[in-house]
């Protein structure tokens, strides 16, 4: 099974290494193909995984699709994840940034895919502030006493 780090190859073709990988375990280490899969994501992609649960090798492959293959329709899902996200208990602040920085990449990405070319730089600068008021937002408490 490959490592994905969201840059050595398109995401289509990591999720599909690993169901082709998938299918030459036994039914037996099936629950242990999540940790696996979490494993093989390296670096970078990583930060899209930690700090969360996931119950199905699926809800890996749409976690990793929303970040590196996003798609027309998901602007508002991309917008609501930096308006969500939150540095986790033990994230470095340089890894959160990067964390919300890739984000805010995919929603420039879809925003110049997706929208009038003469509507894209008043939607590129209303995102990149949403974003910086996000990252504040998100930071643990403790570090965003000494930003603020």
């Amino acid at each position: 099974m490959p490592s994905f780090d969201g840059k050595n190859m398109p995401v289509a073709q990591f999720i599909h290494d690993c169901k082709v990988t998938k299918r030459f375990l036994r039914p037996a280490d099936h629950e242990f193909f999540i940790a696996l899969l979490k494993a093989r994501v390296k670096d970078g992609a990583s930060c899209y995984l930690q700090h969360r649960i996931f119950t199905s090798d699926d809800e890996i492959y749409d976690e990793l699709k929303r970040a590196y293959a996003p798609s027309r329709g998901l602007l508002p899902d991309l917008l609501g994840n930096l308006s969500r996200a939150r540095q986790g208990t033990d994230e470095k602040v340089v890894d959160y940034g990067l964390r919300i920085s890739r984000q805010l990449c995919a929603a420039f990405d879809n925003i110049r895919e997706n929208l009038e070319p003469k509507l894209v730089p008043v939607d590129l600068e209303s995102a990149a502030i949403s974003d910086l008021a996000s990252f504040t937002k998100g930071l643990r408490k403790e570090v965003e006493e000494i930003v603020d």
